[in-house]
Parts: structure tokens; sequence; C-alpha cells
């Protein structure tokens, strides 16, 4: 075989590389995945298998990719919003940075946009993001809450506070602020509960801000819910009172 035919089919093999480069890279891929994401949600809307399959990929890529599409199509089919927004939310608890930045600022679009309204699942993630172990997750998480998404709910962390921190402390038994946890959640939680110095510093990077919103009459009324509701629960509240006093919001519970 000629030099030239070697040099021919080496070029020609380039070319194939940087077509599936490409595809897997640029927009030839998310055509693909928005073709498919469209296709199982349109035409089989209680199918969750490809949306699942893509939203849980072990490349992290391909989940970022996936979530801003199943987004995307979220906002043009608004019955999908139900149907997978527990499977969307679930991408704020994502193992990726990357990802889970990606999803803080699609929520904080949705929100804005009226797409999707606070539930209290959605609220805790937002709060969570705020003591994530990435800076940039935080950074922004600080932006979209404080700056844009409370300004527009303004009794929003007043009405929320007292059953966050119930839930993030981990004390489920009080009747008015159980709450169900999907298993993404109860780990990021985890690491925010306990009594170790870290652990107490990421739930003040929560809690501090968050009183910070309430007008000195609310932070009264705050207190006195939670003293209410801490002589209420059936069990002691033990992990809520063992905090050094140099760190007093979650000791403040059990005043």
């Amino acid at each position: 075989m000629s030099s030239r035919d070697d040099d021919e089919r080496l070029g020609q093999r380039h070319a194939d590389l940087s077509c599936e480069d490409s595809f897997y890279t640029t927009g030839g891929f998310r055509r693909w995945l928005l073709a498919s994401l469209t296709e199982t949600a349109t035409a089989f809307p209680k199918q969750k298998g490809v949306t699942t399959r893509f939203t849980s990929h072990e490349d992290a890529a391909v989940r970022s990719n996936a979530l801003v599409i199943l987004f995307d199509l979220a906002k043009r089919h608004t019955a999908l919003l139900e149907r997978h927004f527990s499977t969307m939310a679930l991408a704020l608890y994502d193992a990726a940075a990357s990802v889970r930045h990606s999803a803080l600022l699609l929520f904080s679009q949705l929100l804005l946009e009226d797409y999707v309204k606070w539930r209290p699942t959605l609220f805790r993630a937002f709060c969570v993001a705020l003591a994530d172990v990435e800076p940039a997750v935080r950074a922004s998480a600080q932006v979209c809450l404080f700056e844009l998404l409370l300004p527009r709910s303004p009794l929003l962390a007043f009405n929320s506070f007292a059953g966050l921190l119930f839930q993030i402390n981990g004390c489920t038994q009080h009747a008015q602020h159980s709450a169900t946890l999907a298993t993404a959640e109860s780990a990021a939680l985890e690491g925010l509960r306990g009594e170790g110095l870290s652990a107490q510093r990421r739930r003040l990077l929560i809690f501090r801000p968050l009183l910070g919103c309430m007008s000195g009459e609310q932070k009264l009324q705050t207190m006195a819910k939670l003293s209410q509701d801490v002589r209420h629960t059936p069990t002691p509240l033990t992990s809520l009172a063992r905090t050094p006093p140099s760190l007093p919001f979650r000791g403040h519970a059990h005043a």
C-alpha cells in the first residue's frame, strides 16, 4: 500500500475521531440527548426510565447536560415539572459540584419566572447549598437566595426557620417538623449534624444569614415558637441541647 493511501486513511480516521469528539462534547450530543428526552417525556409521560438513566449517569457532564435539557423541557411542557420534580431536585445533592451548581442556577431561574413555587424540600436544598463544601456553590447559593429569591418571598425564612432547624439537626420526632428525606438528601444533611466544630460552623453558614433576613419582632416570634415546639416534643432533643455557648444560634432552640 502506498504512502498516499496511508495518508488518506489517517486523514479519514482523524476526521472520524473529530466527529466522535464533536458528538460528545458539542452540539451533536446535546441534540441527541434533547431528542431522546423529548421523545420519552412527551410520548411516554409516565415512563421515567430514560430521564432517570441520563440524570444518574456516571459521567457528571452527561448528568449536567441532561439536567439543562430537562429543565428546558419542563419550561416548554409545564406538566413535566410535577412529574419529574423529584428527579430534578436530587441534582441539588449531586456528588459533582458542577451539577449541584447548575441545578442551583436552573431552579433559581424557574423560581424567578414562576414556573415552580417554593416547597419545603426545595428551600431546604437551597439552604444546604449555603454550607456546601465547594466555595463556588456556596457563593451562588448566597446570591440566588438572599439577593434574588428571598426579596420576592420576604416571609419565607421566618416561616421555614423552625422546621429547617429541626430537620438539619436530625430531630425528626416532632410531629410538626418531621420530614421524609431522600437518600441523597439524608447523606448531605449528615455532614451538617453532630457536635463537631466543623459541622457547627457549617450550620451557622445557614442559620446566621437566615436570621439576618428577619426583623427583630420575627426573631422574637421564632424564639417563642422554638421554645414551645421543644417543650412539646415527646422525646428530649439532646442534639439541640449540647451546643457550646460560643455557637448560640443552635442552642437558642433549647432556650
